[in-house]
């Protein structure tokens, strides 16, 4: 296996460990204080590690482009941390005084989103303080090209938080205890990661302070794309709908995020690669990891969109009586998600590229449908009307992706042939599944025994229909078993 496939699959390991935690994490969530607590605790993760650390996630972009370059990343980080040092007083103060004096001016249950701020203000800002500095640690490590061990790092997160969270819970801390445990895992993680950092901070010069924000200017919009894809939702129905369906909502996307695992490891260890190549302008390179990464980013989504289709309902169900009726939002926001996959690849290989202006508008037009769509519909269709505007915007950004993106590195194949085999292996799966159901109890383990027959059904259909998905199956036992 090459360096980068290894790198990708410890990566995957790592995220794959994270992921199940956070399932896990939301089912008890779920069945300890049902969807009502579940919806609001999204609402805070939304507001603290979201909305109010944009300006933050822009610079630790811009921090991974410039370390991954390998010139003066001492005095980078130096930047970075001058930055968001300045972004922690100002934004950490500002939702401060407005959660002390809101409840002044509006009714303080007036929605979800003025009770999530005044009730739990401080608990909020830490939460923000703890997500910055998580966040300039796992981007140094990214720009370091470490990406395994960030991806280790962020799997030890994710398992001490769900922990954590359960033993609050039970203790009786509810909302509160959700959010503490957040904060004070990713604070601690951060700490444990600093350690890990070969780069050493320096102080930097004028020159590296302005070239960080002459990244992030353009890097910003790109991490509100990121925040609106799954977050733009949850604020506008804070607004209109109740917490409940907001729970079920975000279990569902919970579930549909699974399946971007590997997409997720493919982006992250492509990008610093396809850095490097581009500053040796590589473009050929560039080219073929550009294609790489196509063909394994929707590995996984496309075989879940079927299953959501076929077992949805039973899914859901795992979760509680009530979650069900979510099954219809399930299919589309998996659509969404594996439409996406593609979009993230195309954005990610932009600012790898230095070619974040480009970006910026790719993004803005995603921003932009994804807000408008989100507005109109949520208040006439609700939780409906968001799943719809994710899944529209979703269609426009990977179409628009593909026209920036060609713009910039040239024509570029299209992997038709593997995308064709990862369909034609899904419906299989998905066939050979809703036969399997028929004969089956309702259940929560049969439920998992199911999904873990349509993932090994999946995967036998893939090796016998792709040539390349047979390579890659026996360059990785080659690794595995000497």
């Amino acid at each position: 296996m090459s360096r980068l496939g290894r790198t990708a699959f410890v990566h995957f390991v790592a995220q794959s460990v994270m992921s199940a935690a956070g399932f896990a994490g939301t089912f008890a969530i779920a069945r300890l204080l049902g969807p009502g607590p579940l919806g609001s605790y999204t609402v805070a993760l939304a507001l603290a590690m979201l909305w109010f650390t944009l300006p933050v996630n822009a610079i630790c972009s811009a921090l991974t482009k410039r370390v991954s370059e390998q010139t003066s990343p001492g005095e980078y980080l130096g930047a970075a941390v001058t930055w968001n040092t300045g972004f922690i007083v100002f934004v950490g103060a500002t939702v401060y005084v407005a959660g002390t004096f809101l409840p002044a001016i509006v009714d303080p249950d007036a929605n979800e989103f003025v009770r999530i701020l005044t009730s739990h203000t401080e608990l909020v800002v830490l939460l923000f303080v703890s997500s910055v500095v998580y966040k300039t640690i796992t981007s140094t490590l990214n720009g370091e090209k470490r990406v395994g061990e960030m991806g280790v790092l962020s799997a030890v997160e994710r398992v001490s938080r769900v922990i954590l969270q359960i033993g609050l819970v039970v203790a009786g801390y509810a909302i509160g205890g959700l959010i503490f445990a957040t904060a004070v895992t990713l604070l601690l993680t951060a700490l444990a990661g600093a350690a890990l950092v070969n780069t050493s901070l320096r102080l930097p010069t004028w020159d590296h302070v302005t070239s960080i924000k002459d990244y992030a200017k353009y890097a910003w919009l790109g991490t509100l794309k990121s925040r609106a894809f799954g977050w733009m939702d949850t604020i506008v129905m804070s607004f209109f709908i109740g917490s409940t369906l907001i729970g079920i909502y975000e279990a569902a996307w919970g579930i549909a995020s699974l399946l971007g695992v590997v997409s997720l490891s493919v982006r992250t260890t492509l990008f610093p690669e396809i850095s490097e190549l581009q500053s040796k302008q590589d473009t050929s390179a560039v080219k073929h990891l550009l294609e790489e990464g196509i063909v394994y980013n929707g590995i996984f989504a496309i075989p879940g969109l079927v299953g959501a289709c076929i077992i949805g309902p039973r899914i859901l169900r795992i979760y509680g009586p009530e979650f069900p009726q979510g099954s219809t939002i399930l299919v589309l926001l998996v659509g969404a998600y594996t439409i996406n996959v593609y979009g993230d690849q195309f954005s990610s290989t932009l600012g790898a590229v230095d070619r974040p202006d480009i970006g910026f508008r790719l993004n803005a037009v995603f921003v932009v449908s994804n807000l408008v769509l989100n507005l109109a519909l949520v208040p006439l269709f609700g939780w409906f009307g968001a799943a719809i505007a994710t899944l529209t915007s979703a269609v426009v950004w990977v179409v628009a992706g593909y026209w920036a993106i060609r713009a910039v590195v040239g024509t570029f194949e299209i992997p038709w042939r593997s995308l064709l085999a990862q369909v034609l292996a899904a419906l299989g799966m998905g066939g050979t599944v809703a036969i399997a159901e028929s004969f089956v109890s309702p259940g929560v383990w049969v439920t998992v025994e199911l999904v873990g027959f349509g993932a090994v059904t999946y995967t036998a259909f893939l090796i016998a229909l792709s040539r390349r998905a047979r390579d890659k199956a026996r360059m990785l036992l080659g690794e595995l078993v000497p």
